[in-house]
């Protein structure tokens, strides 16, 4: 369940063993980090093989640390391994029960309802001057980016519309926006499609994103990644 407080352990299997056999273990690490990253909850998914064991891979938020909170389920547990923001792990089939109620308990614990609201954490506020391939050269030597060394997230005051903005794919957001100085870029807003009718309203706004590259028929630009937008 995703409730205000709970914590999503979905087991990806079917009420069948055909269902079963469908899912691969490679899949749940990719599938718990998208569930993770839309509700801002902890998420563990769980492939279950033929042998009744289980093969997890969760998901943090900041604020939750996860090898912790698997160190105090350990009983329950065959194995596991990991850090902070991500841990993967092996149980018994008919360990998840009692793993999931002890689990939760553990993030009831250590959670609030303030903690469900995602932040954003800006590293510098820039003008869209600033963003050229050279400042990107400069980004991409910090690589590789994760848990002690997050992709840096920058911020643009007073951006404008250059066009209005459309819908692609599932639900995500197609942008060009710019600064009133002659600089245009083009941004995406994965998964900001519910914000369609605010943005195009809108006079201006500002933007929270990381610096990306798009590729198209064989060119190559700079792109927004958005990650917040205040109106």
């Amino acid at each position: 369940m995703l409730g205000s407080k709970s914590i999503a352990i979905r087991r990806m299997i079917m009420q069948s063993s055909r269902g079963a056999a469908a899912w691969h273990c490679g899949v749940v690490g990719i599938v718990a980090s998208k569930i993770a990253e839309r509700y801002h909850r902890p998420a563990i998914l769980f492939a279950i093989g033929d042998n009744g064991m289980a093969r997890g891979s969760g998901r943090s938020i900041p604020g939750f640390h996860l090898h912790e909170a698997l160190t105090r389920c350990n009983s329950l547990l065959e194995g596991f391994g990991g850090h902070a923001a991500a841990a993967g792990m092996t149980l018994k089939e008919e360990n998840l029960d009692g793993f999931r109620v002890r689990f939760n308990e553990e993030a009831r614990a250590k959670l609030s309802p303030d903690d469900f609201v995602p932040k954003i954490t800006a590293d510098a506020v820039v003008k869209m001057s600033d963003l050229t391939p050279k400042l990107y050269s400069i980004l991409k030597q910090m690589e590789p980016f994760g848990p002690g060394n997050m992709r840096p997230v920058l911020v643009c005051r007073d951006v404008r519309n250059k066009y209005s903005p459309k819908i692609v794919g599932k639900n995500h957001l197609k942008l060009s926006v710019h600064d009133g100085n002659g600089v245009a870029m083009d941004a995406v807003a994965f998964n900001f499609g519910s914000r369609l009718d605010e943005l195009a309203a809108a006079q201006d706004f500002t933007l929270a994103f990381s610096l990306d590259e798009n590729e198209w028929n064989g060119r190559t630009t700079l792109q927004l990644k958005i990650r917040g937008v205040e109106t």
